[in-house]
C-alpha cells in the first residue's frame, strides 16, 4: 500500500467508525460557518441603516433584506439590530454544540480505541508477546491512542477552518470579487506551501517521534524489570545513558515540531500587511483616492473585519494540517495493530468440574514460531491423584511441556487430554479452575499482600484466607507485618524476599483449592533457607492433589510417583526415583552430579523471615 494510501486508508477506518458523530459535527460545523458569515454581513445592514444608505446588491445582501423585512419592529435599524443579536446567539448555540461533539468524539474514539487495542492484545496468544517488546505494546496502548485522539480532534477543527474560510470567503467576494481574487491567489500560494511542510516535515517528525518514544518505554520498562540485576551488574550507566539519548531526541523532535507547527502562523501575519499595502497602491492610482476611501468607508472596514474574522482560521489551516500530518504515524502504528492478523486461542465449549484419570499426552509436536521444534512425539500420562515430576537439563523442553498443559500454546500436532476431552473443547475458565500453578517467576502486583492473595477472587472468608497462607507457611511472616494482610508490597513484590513472594503464590494457588498443582521450578531462585521452608509448604499443599513439578534440584522430587526424562525434545525415560537410579541413563547422571554440590551446601543465607 501506498503511503498516502496508507494514511488516508489508517484515518478513515477510525472515522468511519463513528459516522454519525462526525455527520452530525459536520452539519452543526456548516451551520456555524454559515451563521459566522452572516453576522459579518449583517454589519452592512446596520450601517447602511444609520447611514440611510439604500440597499445593496447581491444574493446575500437580498437574503438578509427579506429576512429584515420580516421582523416585528417599524424601525430599519432595530430589526437589523435584532436580527444581529440573535444570529450572535444562535452561532454561539451551534459553537457550543460543536465543541461538545469534539469532546465526546473524541472521548468515546480514545476510550473505545484503548479498549479495542487492550483486547486485541490480551487475546492474542502467548507468542504474541514473545514477539514484541513490552515497552512497543504500551506506547501502542497509551501514548499511540492519545495521538489519535489529537488527531481526530484535530480534523473536526480542519473541517471548521475550511468551512469558514469557504463561507466567509464568498462574503468577500460579493463586498469585492477583484480583492477577494487576489486574495484567493495569495491563500493558494500559502497552501502549497502548507502542504509541502505537512508532508515532507511534520509527518517524518511523527514518524521519528513515535519510535524514539518506543524506544524510550523500552528502556525504562527494561531499566524497571531488572533494576537489582542492573544495579548489581554496574550496567546501570548503559541503560541511563540509552535513555538520555532518546529523551534527548525526542527533545529535538519536539522543538523542532513546535518551530515547524508555527510556522503557518507567522506566515499569515504577511497577508494583513500585503492586502492593506494592495488597497494603499489601489487608492495611490485613484485619482478620486479621498472621495472614494469616504464613500466606501463602511464596506472597507467590514471587508476588513471579514478578513479579520477568517485570517485566523487560514493560520489554523495550515497548523492543523501539519498537526494532522503529525499524528498520523501513531495513527497508523494503531491502524496496523488492529488490523494485524495474530493468532489467538480459541476457546472451547466443554465445561468440565472433576479430573479423575488422567491428563494424556499423545504424539505431541511443537516448536515456536522462527525456532526449531521444542518437543517431539511426547507420549506421557499424568495420573490423577499422583505426582509426576518433569527433569531434564536447560532447554530440553520442560516449561513448554507446561505451558501446552495450561494451554498457553496448542500443540503444532498430536493431542493433549484431560480424562479423554481434548484441551481444545474445554472452555478456558473451566480448565484453568482445575488448575493451580506456582513457578519461579511468580506475579506479585503492587497492592497489598491480602489483594495478592485472593487476586480476583471475590467474596472470600477472612478464616480461608487465613488457612490457606498457613498451610502456605506464610501466615508467619505476614503477621510480623504492622499492617499484616494490608501491607502493601510494593512494585512486583519488591518489599518481599524471594521466600515470601513464593509463598504468597502458594498461598494464591491453595485458596482455588485445585485438582491440579503445577509447580514450576517454584524453588530454583531461592537460596537453602527459603527453599526449605517453601518446600515445606508445597509438601504439606500437595497431599491429596494431582501435582506436576518441573524440578531443578532433584533431590525435591525422589518421593514423586513419576519422573519423566526430557532431553533434546524428546521423552529420555521415565520411572520412579529408584529405577531411574538403577539405570546408567540421564537421570543418574543428573542426580549424582547435583548430589556433589547438595553435600557441601552449609545452609549459611539469611532466613526470609
Amino acid at each position: 500500500m501506498k503511503s498516502a494510501d496508507k494514511r488516508s486508508s489508517a484515518m478513515w477506518f477510525f472515522l468511519k467508525r463513528y459516522k454519525r458523530i462526525y455527520v452530525a459535527l459536520f452539519l452543526v460545523t456548516i451551520t456555524y460557518a454559515v451563521l459566522e458569515s452572516i453576522n459579518i454581513s449583517i454589519l452592512l445592514p446596520l450601517f447602511d441603516t444609520v447611514l440611510n444608505n439604500t440597499g445593496r446588491e447581491g444574493r446575500l445582501f437580498a437574503f438578509i433584506d427579506a429576512v429584515i423585512s420580516h421582523m416585528p419592529f417599524k424601525q430599519p435599524f432595530m430589526n437589523v439590530f435584532l436580527l444581529a443579536i440573535l444570529l450572535v446567539i444562535f452561532k454561539e448555540i451551534a459553537a457550543f454544540v460543536r465543541i461538545k461533539l469534539v469532546g465526546y468524539g473524541v472521548g468515546k474514539v480514545v476510550c473505545d480505541v484503548k479498549e479495542e487495542v487492550f483486547d486485541k492484545f490480551a487475546f492474542s496468544d502467548y507468542q504474541f508477546f514473545l514477539d514484541n517488546k513490552q515497552g512497543k505494546l504500551i506506547y501502542d496502548l497509551l501514548t499511540a491512542s492519545g495521538r489519535l485522539g489529537n488527531c481526530l480532534q484535530f480534523f473536526p477543527d480542519l473541517v471548521t477552518a475550511v468551512l469558514m474560510t469557504v463561507t466567509i470567503g464568498v462574503l468577500l467576494f460579493s463586498i469585492s470579487v477583484k480583492m477577494t481574487i487576489f486574495l484567493m491567489i495569495v491563500g493558494v500560494i500559502y497552501s502549497v506551501a502548507m502542504h509541502f511542510l505537512a508532508q515532507r516535515v511534520s509527518y517524518n517528525i511523527g514518524a521519528e517521534r513515535a519510535m524514539v518514544s518506543t524506544q524510550a518505554n523500552v528502556i525504562a520498562n527494561e531499566l524497571i524489570d531488572g533494576v537489582k540485576h542492573i544495579k548489581v551488574s554496574g550496567s546501570f550507566d548503559i541503560w541511563r545513558g540509552n535513555f538520555r539519548r532518546a529523551v534527548r531526541k525526542f527533545k529535538d523532535l519536539v522543538i523542532r515540531d513546535f518551530i515547524w507547527v508555527n510556522v503557518p502562523d507567522r506566515m499569515i501575519q504577511v497577508i494583513p500587511v500585503v492586502i492593506l499595502t494592495a488597497i494603499a497602491f489601489y487608492l495611490y492610482k485613484r485619482a478620486d483616492a479621498v472621495e472614494f476611501l469616504t464613500g466606501n468607508l463602511v464596506t472597507m472596514g467590514v471587508y476588513i473585519y471579514a478578513f479579520y474574522r477568517v485570517s485566523p482560521y487560514l493560520a489554523s489551516f495550515g497548523r492543523l494540517r501539519m498537526q494532522i500530518m503529525g499524528s498520523l504515524p501513531d495513527v497508523e502504528l494503531l491502524y496496523e495493530d488492529l488490523l494485524k492478523e495474530t493468532n489467538f486461542i480459541k476457546d472451547g465449549t466443554l465445561d468440565i468440574r472433576d479430573f479423575r484419570r488422567e491428563i494424556r499426552f499423545s504424539r505431541v509436536n511443537f516448536a515456536y514460531k522462527g525456532s526449531k521444534e521444542v518437543l517431539r512425539d511426547i507420549d506421557l500420562s499424568v495420573e490423577a491423584g499422583k505426582t509426576t515430576a518433569v527433569v531434564g537439563s536447560s532447554g530440553s523442553g520442560k516449561t513448554t511441556l507446561i505451558n501446552l498443559m495450561v494451554r498457553l500454546f496448542d500443540p503444532d500436532s498430536g493431542s493433549i487430554t484431560i480424562d479423554g476431552v481434548d484441551l481444545k473443547d474445554i472452555r478456558h475458565s473451566s480448565l484453568i479452575h482445575l488448575i493451580g500453578m506456582v513457578s519461579q517467576d511468580t506475579f506479585i502486583f503492587n497492592g497489598t499482600i491480602r489483594d495478592n492473595i485472593v487476586f480476583g477472587l471475590e467474596g472470600i472468608a477472612e478464616d480461608k484466607l487465613v488457612a490457606a497462607s498457613k498451610l502456605a507457611n506464610a501466615h508467619g511472616f505476614i503477621e510480623s507485618f504492622p499492617s499484616k494482610y494490608d501491607t502493601v508490597v510494593g512494585d512486583k513484590g519488591l518489599k518481599l524476599s524471594g521466600g515470601q513472594r513464593q509463598r504468597i503464590a502458594i498461598a494464591r494457588a491453595i485458596l482455588r483449592d485445585p485438582k491440579i498443582l503445577i509447580l514450576d521450578e517454584a524453588t530454583s531462585s531461592l537460596d537453602y533457607h527459603s527453599e526449605v521452608t517453601v518446600q515445606q509448604a508445597i509438601n504439606t499443599v500437595s497431599k491429596n492433589r494431582t501435582v506436576v513439578v518441573i524440578a531443578h534440584r532433584l533431590s525435591t522430587i525422589i518421593n514423586a510417583d513419576k519422573i519423566i526424562v526430557l532431553d533434546r525434545f524428546r521423552i529420555a525415560d521415565q520411572g520412579t526415583h529408584a529405577e531411574l537410579m538403577g539405570r546408567e541413563g540421564i537421570y543418574k547422571s543428573l542426580y549424582e552430579s547435583q548430589g556433589k554440590l547438595h553435600n557441601i551446601q552449609t545452609g549459611g543465607n539469611a532466613s526470609d523471615e
